[in-house]
């Protein structure tokens, strides 16, 4: 009999979408299949599409709890699969073709720990223009502490490999033997941090070359809702980087340039919603001094342009040097996003 997998997914006032995303997965052509999925809440039709497939189909197993937000619904997926492999989906995306199939295979014949898969991006911006592009990345296999060490970076430089949770198969039960669970302290990138925790235990982890999930991704801004402290709110997830490159005895240089990077984040949000001068003045003095920040700033050495660039608009923490570069990277984020990518987490 076929090994059970499971695919969990969150729910949060997707009462046009879930249907969608579960049916990618049901009409997969491997028969031993669960789909968990955790309404989170939802104020919408959500419940009553759920509970109505649920009926139908005793694959589905759906669990209504109070709104706890993503990391929380995805623990109580976690929670309640059966599995012995565990995939996530988004309630607003699918998977492509028939991949969970080709997926397990991969894991059982190479003797992997985890799968990772390549994601198709379908980016919409404001006024609708879609535009697509593969991650496809065959990376080199990572075989234990030995291999992490030497070809961590690679994989985080392939950015979108390990900022997402999705496009990925797991084993239950390492995520239970080592009480893995996604943090629900982190406003963003939860899913790098689920990946740099399970990562840590997994023997053998390779790519499978093909994209397997298709997500849809609108333009995001830092306008749409303002986080006076959104450094405060955000830099833990580069402190869990930090702490995972020290751990392995690894260059700390990323973790450095995010931290420099979510610096003019702040400062860009600021411009945008335009805060008064005395609450901007405030977060460049207590940023730049803060422990983070001199970390970052501690013999940093620049790779590449947007790296350079950066460093020396930070460095000595000059307001009105700040300040200008903050605007004037709004205004490109505005209108030449789609030609410039950068590493995030």
């Amino acid at each position: 009999m076929s090994n059970l997998v499971t695919a969990i997914i969150p729910a949060y006032n997707n009462g046009d979408t879930v249907t969608k995303a579960i049916d990618s997965v049901l009409q997969q052509d491997y028969d031993a299949l669960e789909v968990v999925v955790v309404d989170d809440g939802s104020t919408d039709h959500t419940a009553e599409v759920l509970d109505a497939l649920a009926a139908e189909e005793p694959r589905l197993k759906v669990v209504h709890q109070e709104n706890g937000g993503p990391a929380a619904a995805r623990n109580r997926g976690l929670a309640e699969a059966d599995g012995d492999y565990v995939i996530f989906v988004d309630a607003d995306d699918a998977m492509i073709g028939n991949s969970i199939r080709e997926m397990v295979k991969l894991m059982e014949s190479e003797g992997l720990d985890l799968v990772i898969s390549g994601m198709r991006w379908i980016r919409i911006s404001e006024d609708g223009r879609r535009s697509i592009s593969e991650t496809i990345e065959d990376l080199v296999r990572l075989h234990g502490p030995k291999d992490i060490k030497e070809h961590f970076m690679e994989f985080l430089h392939a950015n979108l490999i390990l900022n997402s949770m999705c496009a990925k198969l797991y084993k239950r039960e390492i995520i239970r033997e080592h009480a893995i669970v996604v943090n629900d302290r982190l406003d963003m990138g939860e899913d790098f941090q689920f990946n740099l925790s399970y990562i840590r235990y997994a023997r053998l982890v390779d790519t499978y070359a093909k994209s397997i999930y298709s997500y849809e991704m609108y333009r995001s801004t830092l306008t749409n809702r303002y986080r006076e402290h959104l450094f405060e709110e955000r830099k833990l997830s580069t402190t869990l980087l930090r702490e995972f490159l020290e751990e392995f005895k690894l260059p700390t240089h990323m973790a450095q340039f995010l931290y420099l990077k979510l610096f003019i984040a702040q400062m860009m949000q600021d411009a945008a919603h335009k805060v008064p001068k005395a609450t901007r003045l405030a977060h460049v003095q207590d940023i730049y001094q803060s422990e983070e920040i001199q970390f970052a700033l501690e013999g940093f050495e620049p790779e590449g342009r947007t790296e350079r660039i950066i460093y020396k608009v930070v460095r000595g923490g000059k307001y009105n040097r700040i300040w200008c570069f903050a605007k004037a990277a709004n205004f490109i984020r505005k209108h030449f996003a789609d030609k410039f990518h950068m590493v995030s987490i």
